[in-house]
């Protein structure tokens, strides 16, 4: 968030605080998403194995909390 970093997460949920991130007037998010090159370069095994879906797969949701 605006050139900082949030965090990364390897497991679900993918939720990240930002709020001490975030700068009066315009904020930029940036995702970065990575994955294995199972697909690109199957080995023997991954031949035969079923590999699930990954990578940015639903929407990304920003919301909003007003400070207690």
């Amino acid at each position: 968030m605006n050139e900082q970093p949030a965090g990364v997460r390897i497991a679900p949920p993918y939720r990240f605080e930002i709020g001490p991130l975030l700068q009066p007037g315009t904020n930029r998010l940036m995702i970065e998403v990575t994955n294995t090159l199972v697909n690109a370069e199957p080995d023997f095994y991954s031949r035969y194995a079923t590999q699930e879906p990954s990578g940015l797969l639903g929407p990304v949701r920003l919301r909003w909390a007003a400070a207690p």
